[in-house]
């Protein structure tokens, strides 16, 4: 019993380092990010049985925006985000992306 309980842990710590990095970046975006509106090209959507997704999808859509640069940027955000309603390919969606680095972005609503 006591082996299946340090597995359970062990198991668990790159999951968390995984969400704390990824918080991490987040918070480096909204920092000093910038807010802009891009496109959904694409969407993948997973219905999850979590709670938390509280009923709606869980959306990992690729995005297409333009920087205040004027540079064109197609990719995915840093984290997908859950969705009450549908989710379709030429939707707009604000999002945040980071100044330095403008592939790092997320979603900051529909």
């Amino acid at each position: 019993m006591v082996v299946l309980y340090i597995f359970i842990i062990v198991s668990l710590i790159p999951i968390i380092f995984y969400v704390i990095k990824e918080k991490g970046k987040i918070r480096k975006v909204k920092k000093n990010g910038v807010r802009t509106t891009g496109v959904i090209v694409c969407n993948e959507e997973t219905n999850s049985n979590s709670s938390y997704r509280l009923g709606g999808n869980i959306n990992n859509p690729i995005i297409k925006f333009v920087t205040e640069d004027g540079f064109e940027v197609t990719g995915k955000p840093i984290i997908g985000f859950v969705s009450q309603h549908e989710v379709s390919v030429a939707d707009k969606i604000v999002i945040v992306y980071d100044r330095k680095n403008p592939k790092n972005f997320f979603v900051l609503g529909v």
